[in-house]
């Protein structure tokens, strides 16, 4: 039996320690988006549909109110699609 008393980083000390070791959110690639989701507890098989749902629906939002959709927004939507696709490729 373990006596181990260590608690897990909060949340915002966990998102500095991301940003410190992973840089940017929007230059992660899937490594790193699956560390994050792996570290705050999150099944990632279900996280990167959600993930990619909430990204697509910031696009959408942003193309509908005319707004300026940024180029690293645009990148993790298209790192979202191709992942999805190699998925769906794998299933096949």
């Amino acid at each position: 039996m373990s006596n181990d008393t260590t608690r897990p980083p909060n949340v915002r000390s966990l998102a500095k320690i991301l940003r410190i070791v992973l840089g940017p959110e929007e230059e992660w690639d899937d490594t790193a988006v699956s560390l994050a989701l792996e570290l705050r507890g999150l099944n990632r098989s279900k996280s990167e549909l959600r993930l990619k749902t909430m990204v697509d629906k910031i696009i959408n939002e942003k193309r509908t109110q005319g707004k300026e959709i940024k180029a690293s927004l645009l990148k993790v939507q298209s790192l979202l699609d191709e992942h999805f696709r190699a998925q769906s490729g794998k299933l096949e």
